[in-house]
C-alpha cells in the first residue's frame, strides 16, 4: 500500500480500539427493563459517526499528502522547508 510504519501502526491501533468499543457495547449491555433502549442505540449511532469522521479524516491527510509530494516533484524542495544559508 504504500504506507510508512507509523501510520500503518496508527491505524492497526484505531481499528483494535473501534473493534474493543463496539464489542463492549454489544457485550455488555444490561437488561432491557433496567435501562432504555435508545441510549444503546444512541451509541452505536455516536460510534459510526466517529468510524465515518476517521475515514474522511485520513482521506483527507492522504490528498494532503499527495498535494505536498506532487509539489515536491515539482520544485525539488519541499513545501514551508527552507535551506541552511552557509556564511562562508
Amino acid at each position: 500500500m504504500g504506507l510508512s510504519e507509523t501510520i500503518l501502526a496508527a491505524i492497526i491501533g484505531a481499528l483494535a480500539t473501534m473493534g474493543t468499543a463496539i464489542f463492549q457495547l454489544i457485550r455488555n449491555r444490561a437488561p432491557s427493563e433496567s435501562r432504555p433502549k435508545k441510549n444503546r442505540t444512541r451509541s452505536v449511532l455516536a460510534t459510526i459517526a466517529l468510524m465515518i469522521g476517521c475515514h474522511h479524516g485520513i482521506a483527507d491527510a492522504r490528498e494532503c499528502g499527495r498535494q505536498q509530494l506532487a509539489a515536491v516533484a515539482v520544485s525539488g524542495r519541499r513545501p514551508g522547508y527552507e535551506r541552511p544559508q552557509n556564511d562562508e
